[in-house]
């Protein structure tokens, strides 16, 4: 039951990343 929590949290984390890199890069 935890490892589809643990996969959309670990997922958002990512895309966060990817948008702050892709935002910092203008």
């Amino acid at each position: 039951m935890l490892s589809p929590v643990l996969a959309v949290s670990g997922f958002s984390r990512i895309s966060l990343l990817e948008a702050s890199t892709f935002f910092s890069s203008f």
